[in-house]
């Protein structure tokens, strides 16, 4: 019967590598607006039901699907940019896919595990009078996390890296490789009422992340820190809590300004803050295997972006043991 299991494990395991494989070679992720005062590494609200929660021992994948569109531009007060010469739109679709292994080394009561993030990005931006399209890989995302579990709450603490591995021009208007690192420490929770609670299958989801830059040497700019929350909250239906609905977003607030070295006498800092939220659905086949569906509109943005996007993923065990 195991011998069974297993086969049918290795087979599916090999159609989402395959999946896995040929996504890879279509369009993908962290967008960026074609500003540097305007979006970093870290494109907010990519996690919701679960977020605290992390795979058992093994192999697993997530693979994520974005569409995102933003069609105004933040200034400092909130209020909406007149580009010079013609309008302002980044648009496009996202693909990656984040490979997880969950080691069994414990460390203080917790286990250790790591990712990768490999992404293709689709991106067309028009700014002005200028616009253009192109496909490329994005900077790489990776890192550490420990995971410890308890009955009703689950928790993660780790490091996310963000390497410059994409490609960058300084001149071009569309670039989707930044030209720095950007590292955060990172920590999550997730907490599932139980069915003696006050309110059995109530989730409340989060994950909070404090990003730092190094400068971009092609520019001479550092854009400033950031604080990040991606929050859920919603409800578990069903024999076994598989129907999942929500309210996510996400939160951010750049807490240092930006910095340029010969800055011009009026630069300010481009001091970020962002809002999104919208509706999550998530059906659950079995023990971390999840079809999530989701969108986001943003609700207030200073010196960003705004617009709104539509994510599919799909989280599945390769092997566990």
């Amino acid at each position: 019967m195991k011998k069974k299991k297993r086969r049918h494990n290795f087979l599916i395991s090999t159609f989402v590598l395959a999946v896995v494989a040929f996504c890879l070679f279509v369009p993908d992720v962290p967008p960026a607006i074609a500003l540097e005062g305007g979006g970093s590494h870290y494109f907010g609200g990519s996690e919701d039901f679960g977020a605290g929660s992390w795979p058992g021992h093994g192999l697993s994948a997530n693979l994520s699907i974005l569409n995102f569109n933003f069609d105004r531009l933040k200034d400092s007060d909130g209020k909406t940019m007149e580009i010079p010469g013609g309008d302002f739109q980044v648009d496009g679709v996202s693909t990656s896919v984040r490979v997880m292994y969950t080691t069994n080394i414990k460390v203080f009561g917790t286990t250790l595990g790591w990712f990768v993030t490999p992404a293709l990005v689709y991106q067309h931006v028009l700014s002005g009078a200028r616009t253009k399209s192109k496909t490329e890989l994005a900077d790489l995302n990776f890192g550490v996390i420990l995971k410890q579990d308890f009955k009703n709450f689950s928790h993660v603490i780790g490091l996310d890296i963000f390497a410059p591995t994409g490609s960058y021009n300084k001149d071009d208007v569309n670039n989707i490789g930044l030209n720095y690192w950007t590292l955060g420490p990172t920590y999550a929770f997730t907490y599932v009422g139980g069915k003696d609670s006050f309110l059995p299958g109530f989730e409340v989801s989060a994950r909070m992340a404090y990003y730092f830059h190094t400068t971009n040497n092609a520019t001479n700019y550092t854009s400033g820190q950031e604080f990040w929350t991606d929050y859920l909250v919603g409800k578990r239906f069903g024999e076994r809590g598989q129907y999942r609905v929500g309210i996510t977003g996400s939160f951010m607030w750049q807490t240092t300004d930006d910095s340029q070295r010969d800055a011009p006498p009026d630069f300010d800092g481009h001091k970020g803050r962002q809002i999104t939220v919208g509706p999550a659905f998530q059906y659950s086949f079995s023990n971390w295997s999840q079809l999530t569906l989701k969108a986001t509109w943003g609700v207030y943005n200073v010196n960003h972006g705004e617009g709104n996007n539509v994510q599919l993923k799909f989280w599945y065990p390769l092997y566990l043991f």
